[in-house]
């Protein structure tokens, strides 16, 4: 009887862990990903307005970037993520522009745990090197705030999609031979991650 006791007891925790999904303490592994994002960015010196119209201040262009990479979960709320991307530049497409740009990106990451079953999902300090387009090798880019991005977990914990579609502007810069530029955008980002390790 007593066996019986313990092997229903057993039974039902396994039930409940495994209707829950893994919980974020454990979250971690490595995931592979592929996603999208679609930007709006001001020119140098430009801005946006306030929400929730986001008018323009100066002239601007539009940018689509597709990217592909590994991200890192530590299992601890914190993680990388490292990648390579290609941007196309809509508004640069008479002749002689460069419309294309290929670069890698590494991020440190933090994530958490929403009340609605949602994971937040921050990448901070992301540092870009170019490898393609007008930019050389010798430009960087990369933002330095945090940029917000939610998922949802599979029932499994192998996939994860993710959705960052609230505008928000972001503050951005690129540096070549020690001068800096700043820019600002809005951007909205799908991306897909399925875990290999």
């Amino acid at each position: 009887m007593l066996f019986s006791l313990v092997l229903a007891l057993i039974i039902a925790s396994t039930t409940c862990v495994l209707a829950a999904g893994p919980p974020i303490q454990t979250l971690k592994g490595e995931f592979a990903t592929i996603g999208m994002a679609s930007c709006v960015q001001a020119d140098v010196g430009g801005d946006f307005t306030e929400p929730p119209k986001y008018k323009l201040t100066t002239p601007g262009s539009t940018r689509v970037t597709q990217e592909a990479g590994v991200l890192s979960l530590f299992g601890d709320g914190t993680g990388s993520w490292t990648g390579k991307s290609v941007m196309i530049n809509n508004n640069a497409v008479e002749a002689n522009s460069y419309p294309v740009s290929g670069f890698t990106t590494d991020c440190d990451v933090e994530y958490q745990a929403m009340p609605d079953g949602t994971i937040q999902f921050r990448f901070d300090n992301c540092i870009s090197t170019f490898t393609a387009g007008y930019y050389g090798s010798e430009t960087q880019a990369g933002h330095s705030h945090f940029r917000a991005e939610y998922a949802r977990l599979s029932a499994d914990g192998i996939t994860m999609v993710f959705w960052d579609l609230a505008p928000r502007v972001e503050n951005i810069w690129t540096t070549t031979s020690n001068v800096t530029t700043d820019y600002k955008r809005i951007c909205s980002r799908t991306k897909t991650a399925i875990k290999f390790r």
